[in-house]
């Protein structure tokens, strides 16, 4: 008896929202919504092999612009910077960002203007 299997393989076409829809889903939350102009998401992790650079992607439905950080965990529990970028009010801006095997991370978004944060947040590895 011989089994047979067969894969196929769609390619994306780069638009803002598609060219991250394909890979490794790290966290989302597609109704964020905070009054004082400050989110942090929950905690998420890399998988323990292979993991590459992280895509951060957010929808701006909000009546300001945001700036838009991935954080790491160190040691101790303390947050450092990996990268950032600012999300125009009604733009869907995603940033490519270093990643790193079995490490912990975050996402803050605030506020330029202190004003209600609204929008759909993803992290998805690459």
């Amino acid at each position: 008896m011989f089994l047979f299997s067969t894969v196929i393989f769609a390619s994306n076409t780069k638009t803002e929202t598609s060219s991250i829809e394909s890979r490794g889903l790290l966290f989302e939350n597609t109704t964020v919504g905070e009054s004082n102009g400050h989110y942090v998401s929950t905690e998420f992790a890399t998988p323990s092999k292979k993991s590459n650079n992280i895509n951060v992607y957010f929808d701006n439905k909000g009546a300001s612009s945001v700036t838009v950080t991935l954080e790491k965990k160190g040691l101790f529990g303390s947050w450092s910077e990996v990268d950032s970028f600012t999300a125009e009010m009604g733009k869907k801006p995603y940033k490519e960002m270093l990643g790193a095997s079995k490490s912990t991370y975050r996402i803050k978004v605030d506020s330029s203007s202190g004003a209600e944060i609204k929008g759909h947040l993803r992290a998805k590895q690459l």
